[in-house]
């Protein structure tokens, strides 16, 4: 028991090494179900990742029988209810599978495989996808299904805290991308008013004003003050040769 715990132990840490930028959240996921067979010393543990409109699909390409099962999987199985429910699906053998699950249980059959408990990829209210464990063996006990649930649950917090990172990285992108475009747009402002001899503000206005009736982005209009000293005309590009015009 005293192993068991340690591999368990094992497990977890492995699963906060995977870090962040090392790999898509797809290959995490599968690295996590690959991190789960080993803890719990089952034939296979395949994730299915549910896509934005709620359909699931493998995590990584699995060659041969394993291909038809997961693909099987995605559908009518313990897994798909796994993800569908939230809740834990328990050890079930073929013969209690089949009336359910019947395309589903002959795949597994066929693929070897005689006890199919599936657990979802969850936290709180946030189902993300399912963990699909199968063994040749003609049962699993309860305790590793729920041991294969907490390994899903840590996984899922990956996950989410890799998500957290990407959207604060977006933001920081969208906020520098804006600071740098009113940068612009107040050097050409000023370069206007030198040229004019109005004010930065009126010449802000006349930016702006101009970008709309030419349905063009306001900083590309000052690109083209700052390359040519003056607003653009008709349809005539921005040059593209300007260090800030494709920024």
């Amino acid at each position: 028991m005293i192993k068991q715990e340690a591999v368990l132990a094992e497990a977890f840490v492995a699963l906060a090494d995977l870090q962040p930028g090392t790999a898509t959240e797809c290959e995490y996921l599968h690295q996590a179900a690959a991190t789960c067979a080993r803890a719990l010393g089952v034939d296979l543990a395949a994730t299915l990742h549910a896509s934005p409109e709620g359909r699931l699909h493998p995590t990584a390409p699995l060659p041969n029988a394993a291909a038809g099962l997961l693909a099987a999987a995605c559908y009518d199985s313990p897994a798909a209810e796994a993800f569908h429910t939230g809740c834990a699906v328990s050890p079930l053998t073929l013969t209690s599978l089949a009336p359910r699950w019947a395309a589903f249980a002959t795949t597994a059959r066929t693929a070897g495989y005689r006890t199919v408990p599936a657990v979802p990829v969850r936290h709180g209210n946030q189902v993300l996808g399912s963990v699909l464990l199968c063994t040749k063996a003609a049962s699993l006990p309860e305790v590793e299904v729920r041991r294969a649930q907490s390994l899903a649950q840590a996984a899922a917090l990956g996950v989410l805290a890799r998500r957290g990172l990407a959207e604060r990285a977006e933001a920081i992108a969208q906020l520098l991308r804006t600071l740098r475009n009113q940068v612009l747009i107040d050097q050409a402002a000023g370069m206007l008013a030198a040229l004019h001899g109005t004010s930065p503000d009126e010449a802000a206005t006349w930016l702006r004003a101009h970008a709309r009736s030419h349905r063009r982005p306001s900083a590309d209009i000052a690109a083209h003050v700052l390359a040519y000293q003056a607003l653009p005309t008709g349809q005539e590009e921005v040059d593209a040769s300007h260090p800030e015009a494709s920024r």
